[in-house]
């Protein structure tokens, strides 16, 4: 089946259900990633010939599945969120990836939000994914189902910046008295904040800066 070791994702269980054939000489699917790749996850084949503990999930449509009843053919569940980076990383992957398996692996995308539907429908939307479902267990109920590890905590306690942030003085804007230009567009003389002789703002603690929230922003040393 071509391509399938890229279900070695980083939040991905590969779980092999009642209704497929165990006694096959077959070498299973290679944890190997394609030539000249590197893959940090694994596939997990522990639970290989198991049923699927019996949990219900939901869709923001109001859709239910009970995952007891996913039988007879492979399936891979992902469980990934949106404030998961690694997790929204591998999505497209996971995405193409359902596109070719096509009916012969069940893709069970679960989103492990605690807003459900709220998060998970706008991220779909953006990203127009057009072979995964939208899957829902905001109580996380199938992470211990299937003695799964959790999310990784320290991404979600962990600030993930998207954009930047410069200053006048700095080496994107070296030249500070461009900073003139910014107080005669927005005036915070108004608010109390001064600008000194030398372009230094006052009460000295201020700070001005130019946000730009671009995906593709990055910093740059202007010459």
């Amino acid at each position: 089946m071509p391509r399938l070791s890229l279900v070695s994702l980083t939040c991905a269980l590969a779980l092999l259900v009642a209704g497929c054939d165990r006694q096959s000489g077959e070498e299973a699917q290679p944890e190997a990633a394609a030539a000249g790749e590197q893959l940090d996850g694994k596939v997990d084949r522990s639970f290989a010939g198991e049923a699927m503990p019996a949990v219900e999930l939901s869709d923001p449509a109001g859709a239910k599945l009970a995952t007891a009843d996913l039988k007879g053919k492979p399936v891979l569940v992902n469980l990934w969120a949106t404030w998961c980076v690694p997790c929204v990383a591998e999505m497209p992957l996971l995405d193409a990836l359902a596109g070719e398996l096509g009916e012969g692996v069940r893709v069970v995308t679960v989103s492990q939000d605690m807003n459900g539907a709220a998060v998970v429908a706008p991220f779909f939307a953006e990203k127009r994914f057009a072979n995964l479902p939208q899957w829902l267990d905001p109580e996380m109920k199938l992470p211990p189902a299937l003695k799964a590890p959790g999310l990784p905590l320290s991404d979600k306690l962990k600030a993930h910046y998207r954009g930047i942030r410069v200053s006048f003085g700095y080496p994107a804007c070296p030249d500070l008295s461009d900073q003139r230009i910014l107080f005669d567009l927005l005036r915070p003389e108004q608010v109390g904040l001064d600008l000194t002789e030398g372009y230094m703002m006052d009460p000295e603690a201020s700070v001005s800066a130019l946000v730009f929230h671009h995906p593709e922003a990055k910093y740059f040393k202007a010459e």
